[in-house]
């Protein structure tokens, strides 16, 4: 245990512990007491915690997958290890991450994984600490590992769930060019994959987004908070006439030409049938106009010829007028939907056409 003497604390029950570890192990823990002279103004309990890391740091490292010639390389790691949570403890961040990233690199076990992941984290990295802790947390540990591999990689998936509930994410979203033609940079790194409307886990704090379509940019900044959750548009000017952009969406020109033949056809053919519901209607008026200009119905009975002939008219008319409207309403729908005006802005309005029993209807931004 540790013990307290004249206001400052002292380390017996450590000195067991170098007994079996190389001379730079051994070094370490006569460091520990200028550990103790940098926390001589914090907390017994977070004294505490700092020595029991270290301990548990070094005595993991001593254990950890290695073939005994590479007893060096565990002596380096432990080292850095220990350096980094040293400058962790007092408030050196910048320190403790570069040691401990190279602890990690030389022993990736769960003891550096956890500690190098808090750094990162105490940097801003937030990003970089979340996949750090994810690695950690899928460890596999060895029933012949010490019991500190465990409690590291369970501490690490817990600080993982933390750090999800308050990083930042950003969508990016994209107007005015496709997704083939713009090259996407964040904070000056070009991202390979911008992943236009989907959410992505960002740093805190400030960022800029640049859009690159050949020499036109567009270029938005911006400042992200915790937990923030920010939508960046890049827009771009409609390409030029005669430069617009083939439209996938109905396939090839060829397509696109059957397409706008079919909408033609629908058209005559609406247009016959409401010509043919409109006499048949007028026909059928007039039938029912002249029983009663020559009383051919008494009491409401009429003809039974004369009610067949009428009946059939307005059947006519009726059947006429729907399948007229219908084909009318799809072949123009299909003909707007598959025009390209200059600027290739047929693709940018997201035009759809939607055609179902009762009739058509195109829906999008006009």
């Amino acid at each position: 245990m540790l013990q307290r003497r004249h206001g400052r604390s002292t380390v017996p029950a450590l000195q067991p512990l170098s007994s079996g570890l190389s001379p730079v192990a051994s070094s370490s823990f006569a460091r520990l007491s200028q550990l103790d002279h940098c926390l001589i103004r914090t907390s017994w309990r977070s004294r505490l915690r700092i020595w029991a890391s270290v301990c548990l740091l070094l005595i993991a490292t001593r254990d950890a997958r290695a073939e005994p010639n590479d007893s060096e390389i565990r002596d380096r790691a432990r080292a850095l290890g220990y350096a980094g949570v040293e400058a962790y403890a007092v408030g050196d961040y910048e320190t403790a991450s570069a040691k401990l990233e190279q602890s990690f690199l030389l022993l990736p076990v769960p003891s550096l994984g956890l500690w190098s992941g808090r750094a990162l984290a105490k940097l801003g990295k937030w990003v970089e600490a979340t996949e750090r802790f994810r690695v950690v947390s899928e460890y596999v540990v060895r029933p012949a590992d010490p019991p500190v591999q465990q409690a590291a990689k369970l501490d690490a998936a817990r600080e993982l769930r933390e750090l999800l509930g308050r990083i930042p994410r950003l969508t990016l979203q994209l107007r005015g060019a496709t997704v083939d033609e713009v090259e996407v940079e964040l904070d000056g790194v070009v991202l390979s994959d911008p992943e236009f409307g989907h959410s992505r886990l960002v740093n805190p704090g400030p960022h800029t987004v640049i859009g690159i379509r050949g020499t036109e940019k567009s270029q938005v900044a911006l400042s992200i908070g915790e937990a923030g959750d920010e939508e960046v548009w890049l827009r771009f000017a409609p390409t030029a006439p005669g430069h617009a952009e083939h439209d996938d969406r109905w396939g090839d020109d060829g397509t696109r030409d059957a397409w706008r033949t079919g909408a033609w056809i629908a058209l005559t053919g609406g247009g016959a049938g409401l010509l043919t519901g409109s006499v048949a209607y007028l026909l059928a008026q007039s039938k029912y106009s002249s029983f009663e200009r020559r009383n051919l119905c008494v009491d409401r009975e009429c003809s039974p010829a004369e009610v067949s002939a009428y009946d059939t008219w307005r059947t006519l008319s009726t059947v006429g007028l729907i399948t007229g409207g219908v084909l009318t309403a799809t072949g123009v729908a299909i003909v707007i939907a598959t025009r390209t005006p200059a600027g290739g802005e047929a693709r940018q309005q997201g035009l759809t056409l939607q055609v179902g029993a009762s009739g058509a209807a195109l829906r999008g931004d006009f």
